[in-house]
Order: C-alpha cells, then sequence, then structure tokens
C-alpha cells in the first residue's frame, strides 16, 4: 500500500541524458535516468553505464541514489529485458532449485541448476512476481538451437529471474485466466531484491533484508553480458 501511495507502482524512467565517452580504451554510453511518478515527482535518479569489447561483450554497471526521502523502502532494483519466447533454456550458478530471497533461502543451496522460463515461476492463483533466484555468480538463457546470453556477476552476485509474462502484466491481472498470450520472455538481473517478509498480509522484512539507500550512498552493482553462438 505505501508503495503505491508514493508512486512506486507507477513510475516511469525518464531520459535525462545519453553520452558516448571513451574508457580506457573501451567505447562507453552512459546514461541517466529520472525514475518519476504521477508526471511530476522524481523519486530517484539511476546511471546506467554500458561499456563495449571487441569481443562483442559487453559489461553493464547501474547505480541508483535517493532524490528524496520516500524512497527509503524499495522492492527492488536492476536491469530487465525483453527476449524472444524462444529463449526457453536456463542454466544458472547459485541458489535453487525453486524460487529464494534473502530471507527464505535456507532450502536452496548454491549449486549449478538447469530449468526453463516456464517451470521458473510459480503459478499463483492471483497472478504475482515470483520464481527469484538468489546469490546467482552467473546464468545463461537460451533456446534450442543454442542461440542466447550469458550473464556473469562483477563483484557481487545478483539476482535472477525470468517469465514469459512481463511485470506489468502480472501486476495488473486479477486472476491467473486474466494474463495475455504472450511472445516475449522477461528477464530480469536484479541487484537487489527485498525480502518477503512474512507474506502479503504479514510484517514487513526485517532491516537487514531491506533495500536501504542514501543520498551519499547510491545503490551499485555490474555485471557482463556475453551473446551465445
Amino acid at each position: 500500500i505505501f508503495w503505491k501511495i508514493i508512486g512506486l507502482d507507477c513510475s516511469k524512467a525518464k531520459l535525462v541524458s545519453c553520452n558516448v565517452k571513451n574508457v580506457k580504451g573501451r567505447k562507453c554510453v552512459s546514461t541517466v535516468y529520472d525514475f518519476v511518478t504521477r508526471g511530476l515527482f522524481v523519486l530517484a535518479r539511476a546511471e546506467v553505464n554500458y561499456f563495449f569489447e571487441k569481443t562483442g561483450k559487453m559489461r553493464i554497471s547501474v547505480s541508483l541514489k535517493k532524490i528524496i526521502p520516500l524512497t527509503d523502502q524499495l522492492p527492488r532494483f536492476g536491469v530487465h529485458c525483453e527476449l524472444p519466447e524462444s529463449f526457453e533454456c536456463i542454466e544458472y550458478y547459485g541458489r535453487g532449485p525453486v524460487e529464494n530471497y534473502c530471507d527464505f533461502k535456507e532450502h536452496s543451496p548454491v549449486g549449478l541448476y538447469e530449468t526453463t522460463v516456464s517451470k521458473m515461476a510459480h503459478k499463483y492463483i492471483k497472478p504475482q512476481d515470483s520464481g527469484n533466484r538468489g546469490d546467482v555468480k552467473y546464468s545463461i538463457i537460451k533456446g534450442e538451437n543454442g542461440t542466447g546470453f550469458k550473464f556473469t556477476a562483477v563483484d557481487n552476485a545478483f539476482n535472477f529471474n525470468a517469465n514469459h509474462f512481463t511485470l506489468n502484466q502480472l501486476k495488473t491481472a486479477k486472476h491467473i485466466e486474466d494474463l495475455p498470450d504472450t511472445e516475449t520472455t522477461f528477464a530480469a538481473i536484479d541487484g537487489f531484491v527485498r525480502g518477503t517478509g512474512s507474506g502479503s498480509c504479514g510484517p514487513i522484512p526485517s532491516k537487514e533484508h531491506q533495500i536501504k539507500f542514501g543520498y551519499s550512498y547510491p545503490l551499485v552493482y555490474s555485471f557482463d553480458i556475453e551473446p551465445l553462438k
């Protein structure tokens, strides 16, 4: 409810700047976004830097800085993308084989796992985001022909998730039958994901399982993307 009051659920990323520069011999596309809600209030500012290698590998470095105190608690922060529906096969090194979160992971040991996009999420009667995998060092998402992408953590592990529905489709559907037929694979590489607490009707997660950031200490993480041929 609090997220809806301050507009976190409907905020949009507005491009502030986009520049191309050379950094230590690599081409870098540097972008800055403001997260704006209700068309007026700036909640936070994100900077996303794309470093391109000649080999085809790309490093993405992301940061999020607080603008107003109301954004003290966030549900998640990361980079999301849409891929062809044919990208169905998943391999990752992290916690599994089922969904897990920072305060709900003892049942999921770290290891190498294989699954599919269709099996990652839990099919709740009331559609909602699910299927997160934590402490991921790398993840691969590809089609049956082997074409796809490999995401590799830099410094700190990330959270990984993939679904055939976007977050907005899950949010707006009131029943599982309301989900539309889609031709997409929605992948999330999140640097930070809030804990689950004790459920939708219970207390919020304890402080160590909340996402905390400030004006002088932004959220920061990086990962590499490599194409698979």
